[in-house]
């Protein structure tokens, strides 16, 4: 198999949204897929994460030359910074020619909503059209930078949304999918709160006429996200009482 007739089955095995193959080949042990970590919590706007997706249980038995997967998020809540490979299956002792990465940010897929898709396919030998070495163990197959983009006002809760894996496949030089389980990431980020002026102390008893007392006046809550730069105020009080 020549690397043009190669490089036309891998267009054809990434673009379909579900393309589906032959599933006879039996796994020892189960292969997982997963995103890491499994909860992500952010605490202002622009902060910035990193998810990886990660693969754990391969056998060099298994004869893996292919990877695919869609990573859904809500485009509402993050934005997608960053997308870049992981040295799972990346290795080019493995083959002279290398991995093929496809990455891409979706925002109306009609099946997958908001995602990026990546796959990660090694060509075989041009020459003999075979492959020699095949990955073994576990690892990061892609890194996914996102940064937080909104967050609720109190009293709402906090926003959350799912990473979830999509339309995964594993495959071996046969084009035979692997069967294998996901596990998906939980993203949330706290609510910014109102702030607050208040008065310290909250009441003051005078018990001689002329009394002298001091009033404070406190912010709480200014959350860096407001970007507050100034402040007034009007203190109210009774002249028939006070000066």
């Amino acid at each position: 198999m020549n690397r043009k007739t190669y490089a036309l089955l891998l267009a054809a095995l990434f673009a379909a949204p579900c393309f589906t193959i032959f599933q006879n080949a039996q796994a020892q042990e189960t292969i997982r897929m997963k995103v890491e970590p499994a909860f992500v919590q952010c605490s202002h706007i622009h902060e910035i994460f990193n998810v990886t997706v990660q693969i754990y249980n391969i056998k060099a038995t298994y004869r893996i030359v292919g990877v695919q997967f869609r990573l859904q998020y809500n485009d509402t809540l993050l934005k997608v910074i960053n997308i870049s490979e992981g040295a799972f299956m990346k290795n080019p002792s493995w083959n002279l020619y290398g991995t093929w990465f496809i990455s891409d940010d979706r925002h109306d897929d009609p099946i997958f909503g908001t995602h990026v898709i990546v796959g990660i396919l090694l060509l075989p030998n041009e020459t003999t059209g075979q492959w020699t070495l095949f990955p073994e163990g576990d690892g990061t197959l892609t890194t996914i930078t996102f940064q937080t983009i909104y967050r609720p006002v109190e009293p709402l809760p906090p926003a959350s949304c799912s990473l979830n894996l999509a339309d995964t496949m594993i495959i071996d030089e046969d084009l035979n999918e692997i069967p294998h389980t996901v596990e998906g990431a939980v993203y949330e980020v706290k609510t910014k709160p109102i702030p607050k002026l208040t008065l310290q102390p909250q009441k003051y008893e005078a018990t001689l006429l002329g009394e002298m007392f001091n009033l404070t006046v406190n912010l709480n809550d200014a959350d860096s996200d407001w970007r507050i730069v100034g402040v007034q105020f009007r203190l109210q009080y009774n002249h028939a009482l006070l000066k």
